[in-house]
């Protein structure tokens, strides 16, 4: 199944890309997620919300200070699919990290409406709560 990858720092920026990343970004329309536009920033420029940015540095610290890999899973779906991956964050000897998003499984929805509140609301790609704007 997909597989992408990318490699950041001990300052949390983008120095490295792998798998199917490039691919995706052209595939999905978003070339601001292009391997060019990303390397150097900030991966916290790209992550909504200041509980998910707690959350995966406390992932990345224990990555780190256990100097061990660590897989945790985690949804995100499109209109049409339910999507359950496993992200995998390896420390690297330089201090830096590897994240690798391993597809698991797809599932299609039986109706678009189930994946997204009515009113605009968002999905926690961790517990797949729904937070209504």
């Amino acid at each position: 199944m997909f597989q992408s990858s990318y490699t950041i720092g001990l300052d949390f920026r983008f120095f490295g890309f792998g798998g199917g990343w490039a691919g995706e970004a052209d595939k999905n329309g978003t070339p601001e997620l292009s391997p060019a536009r990303l390397m150097g920033q900030s991966l916290f420029d790209h992550v909504a919300g200041p509980l998910t940015v707690t959350y995966l540095r406390a992932v990345f610290e224990r990555a780190r200070c256990a100097n061990m890999p660590v897989r945790l899973p985690y949804r995100c779906d499109t209109t049409s699919h339910g999507r359950h991956f496993e992200m995998e964050i390896v420390p690297e000897t330089s201090g830096g990290l590897t994240v690798m998003h391993h597809l698991t499984k797809v599932r299609p929805f039986p109706s678009a409406a189930l994946c997204r509140p009515a009113d605009g609301g968002s999905v926690c790609s961790v517990c797949c709560r729904f937070s209504i704007d």
